[in-house]
């Protein structure tokens, strides 16, 4: 999720500033004219920045933990649901959950088929165990090309209605809050 990022990208940071107060420790050892108390302090600086950054690898690590709990209990309450139909896995800090677009509709179409009703009813259970995620919700088209006057006009309409169609059953059939989806 985007805390992940959040974290690894200060993570980077302070890891960069580490650096550069070791360098500027060692320029201080190697100048004999510098007095102690400005060591003790660069000292102090390195030593506050390492636990820092302990204290983010330990989160990240945390967070690492739940999402491949997620991934775990999602893969098993979909375990009956046919392997090329769903996907289940953990990119960067991110659990994603594929669901393909024959299981959700039909070829050019955008209301979700009865039969998506019992997997997104597994999802929405799992969304809402873990109520503190938030839910990007991505539609998606098929190689079907539309060039159409009524709606959808063409595939990206397409893509942008089936995302809704699938954020308005988990909201409306399976009580996911729509503040969490995006």
């Amino acid at each position: 999720n985007s805390k992940n990022s959040g974290l690894q990208s200060q993570n980077d940071l302070l890891m960069g500033q580490n650096n550069a107060l070791k360098s500027s420790l060692d320029a201080c050892l190697s100048n004999s004219g510098k007095s102690s108390t400005n060591i003790d302090k660069l000292v102090g600086e390195i030593n506050a920045s390492n636990k820092y950054i302990k204290q983010l690898i330990s989160t990240n690590s945390k967070n690492d933990s739940l999402n491949l709990a997620l991934s775990n209990k999602l893969k098993r309450s979909l375990d009956n649901i046919a392997d090329q139909d769903v996907d289940v896995k953990v990119l960067k800090g991110v659990v994603m959950i594929s669901l393909s677009d024959k299981m959700l509709y039909q070829t050019g179409k955008f209301e979700v088929l009865p039969a998506a009703q019992e997997v997104l009813g597994k999802v929405a259970k799992v969304i809402n165990d873990y109520d503190t995620y938030s839910v990007l919700i991505e539609g998606n088209t098929d190689n079907a090309t539309l060039n159409s006057t009524s709606v959808p006009r063409d595939n990206w309409d397409l893509s942008a209605l089936r995302g809704t169609a699938v954020a308005k059953v988990l909201q409306t059939q399976f009580g996911v809050n729509p503040n969490r989806i995006t």
